[in-house]
């Protein structure tokens, strides 16, 4: 009987978990959409100002004190 009860309630626990875990990631992806909604828009102000500073800083930021060559390859050679 303890048995049965037991499984019962590990079932119970792990379907809340799941279901947990998938609003989670839902919640999440709303709050990306909104975020890209917002850079589209063109706010600065927030998260969706931050990330825009900082994509254009690591932009500007040469590599390792050089300035960024465009005609390189893969490798950072000719």
């Amino acid at each position: 009987m303890f048995g049965l009860l037991n499984m019962a309630l590990r079932f119970v626990w792990l379907a809340i978990m799941v279901l947990g875990i998938r609003q989670a990631v839902h919640m999440a992806q709303q709050g990306i959409d909104e975020l890209v909604r917002d850079i589209e828009q063109g706010q600065q102000s927030g998260a969706a100002g931050a990330l825009i500073r900082l994509h254009e800083a690591l932009l500007r930021r040469p590599a390792d004190g050089k300035a960024v060559e465009q005609t390189s390859d893969v490798y950072g050679e000719l």
